[in-house]
């Protein structure tokens, strides 16, 4: 298991995506949402290097629901923690229709979750 890189990239996602959510909670989902599907490709491409090997007792799915426990966890902890002042929230005004926020997210989903159906497939056949 690569530990420099997990215990510097993934937390270090965590502490960026805890600064810059959105203030209120309907726009901090499809904020953490593009965050882990992002991490799930970069995921997905590192199984298939010899860095990083799933046991038979995990996969792709463990990953996707501890990603999004993880970041909730931490964003209701850093709310808690971090006083306002020193967050950058991103404006709400840009994950609507038509904002540079909504434009992203969309590409990263709907992106991520064609790549996601072209390794399930690869992997089935």
């Amino acid at each position: 298991m690569p530990i420099g890189l997990v215990s510097t990239a993934f937390p270090l996602a965590v502490l960026l995506g805890v600064r810059f959510s959105p203030e209120k909670w309907i726009w901090k989902i499809p904020f953490y949402w593009g965050i882990v599907h992002i991490g799930m490709v970069a995921e997905a491409v590192l199984m298939i290097t010899p860095i990083f090997k799933f046991g038979p007792e995990w996969d792709l799915w463990d990953s996707y629901s501890l990603r999004w426990g993880y970041y909730l966890l931490f964003e209701l902890l850093g709310s808690k923690m971090i006083p306002p002042h020193l967050r950058k929230p991103m404006s709400h005004e840009s994950f609507r229709y038509g904002g540079w926020a909504w434009i992203v997210f969309h590409i990263v989903v709907i992106v991520t979750i064609f790549l996601m159906g072209v390794y399930t497939g690869i992997t089935l056949f």
